[in-house]
């Protein structure tokens, strides 16, 4: 049978201090850098001219974008936006997924837009709200919403978070409430415009 211990004693070999590894990886750094830091280095002597494009930062930017129009069709209640008869509900992802070839460090993603929603008892469902999420394929979900009951508002959504090198794509993706039993299928109620996603890869 296996041995169990009955006490412990800490060897200070296998306890990592961050004073120990903060000096082994600033000697690296000085010998990569000539022992030059932001500590000893002239003042505004590395400027625009120094540095070469996009030395430590890329961005991408996609505005534009709004409800999909195979989840509305003609005006025929006198305005337009989602409705029961092509919406049965769950998360639905939006057509257009920004994307951007990274390097590793971190993927700064910002989304914003206008959104409105029937908020009466007219559209069958006595608990009407919206959620907007952020995905990234193969990270999962990077950013959601709560649940958002008012009538007509800006949705602003943010998140960093670290990537690998490669081409990464964010997904829009937003959710209403499923219709209640005797629910109007042509009743709109739900719809989004203005939308604009932002993506700033930052790396050393």
């Amino acid at each position: 049978m296996s041995f169990v211990r009955q006490e412990g004693q800490h060897r200070v070999a296998m306890t990592p201090q961050y004073d120990e590894f903060n000096n082994q990886f600033n000697a690296m750094v000085q010998t990569l850098n000539g022992s030059l830091d932001r500590e000893n280095l002239p003042t505004s002597c590395i400027g625009r001219g120094e540095l070469a494009t996009r030395a430590a930062w890329r961005g991408s930017i996609t505005d534009g974008l709004m409800l999909d129009s195979s989840y509305y069709d003609s005006l025929t209640s006198g305005y337009e936006g989602v409705d029961y008869d092509l919406y049965h509900g769950g998360w639905v992802t939006h057509s257009t997924a920004p994307s951007m070839a990274c390097k590793e460090g971190m993927l700064h993603v910002e989304f914003n837009c206008w959104a409105w929603h029937e908020s009466s008892s007219v559209v069958g469902s006595a608990d009407m709200y919206f959620r907007f999420q952020l995905v990234i394929p193969g990270l999962g979900v990077i950013a959601q919403s709560d649940k958002i009951y008012t009538h007509m508002t800006s949705v602003f959504l943010v998140s960093d978070i670290p990537v690998t090198q490669g081409s990464h794509s964010v997904q829009i993706q937003w959710l209403c409430p499923s219709p209640d039993s005797g629910a109007s299928l042509t009743q709109r109620f739900f719809w989004w415009e203005g939308g604009s996603l932002l993506m700033i890869n930052r790396y050393r």
